[in-house]
């Protein structure tokens, strides 16, 4: 199954909105900043995470609201070459170990 890393920032105005599309984005990544997610992604993990920010957004948004949400698939070559500066609380590779429960 192949993955691929996005990296999902947003900019929302309306407060509840912004906290609906954050714990969205908390059910499938990590935050890397207040506003940008990365997450690692199947092709229907994408599919279904899209369609549901379409949804949020629909439900609350008019014109008097503004949305902005960008999604930026980054390949396995981009992706080796990330580079953090200062310090980081969670790394997107310790997600992907398996976790024991005794």
């Amino acid at each position: 199954m192949n993955k691929t890393l996005y990296l999902i920032s947003y900019d929302v105005v309306n407060d509840r909105l912004r906290n609906k599309i954050a714990k969205k984005l908390e059910d499938y990544g990590i935050r890397v900043q207040y506003s940008v997610f990365e997450c690692q992604l199947t092709n229907r993990q994408y599919k279904k995470l899209y369609a549901e920010l379409i949804s949020l957004t629909l439900e609350r948004n008019n014109e008097s609201e503004e949305v902005n949400i960008r999604i930026y698939p980054l390949c396995v070559n981009c992706e080796n070459k990330k580079v953090i500066i200062g310090s980081e609380k969670k790394k997107l590779d310790d997600l992907n170990e398996p976790i024991i429960v005794i």
